[in-house]
């Protein structure tokens, strides 16, 4: 029984975590595209294609593919690797252009 609890615990708290550091990642991206004058138009997690960041991307970091639209009403698409890889919220993001 105490397994349980602690199995269901553990679950509960991984859950609120990464919804924490996608909320982070979306805050983050949304600061990003207002400063370089963009607006964000999509946002997807991607947890198995994550485009360049494939290789070299922990199980701590997120990938997301965002569109954004530049003040001509174009439309781009870039992806975003927020967080560390060994853990913990990080300041910056990573940006590759698609």
């Amino acid at each position: 029984m105490v397994a349980v609890v602690i199995i269901v615990g553990a679950a509960v708290g991984w859950i609120l975590l990464s919804g924490r550091r996608a909320k982070v990642a979306r805050a983050q991206i949304e600061q990003w595209a207002n400063a370089n004058g963009l607006a964000v138009v999509n946002v997807q997690r991607r947890l198995m294609d994550r485009g360049p960041f494939f290789w070299n991307t922990s199980q701590f970091q997120g990938v997301y593919y965002v569109l954004v639209r530049d003040p001509a009403g174009q439309t781009r698409a870039l992806w975003v690797r927020s967080g560390r890889y060994w853990g913990g919220a990080s300041e910056t993001i990573d940006i590759h252009w698609a």
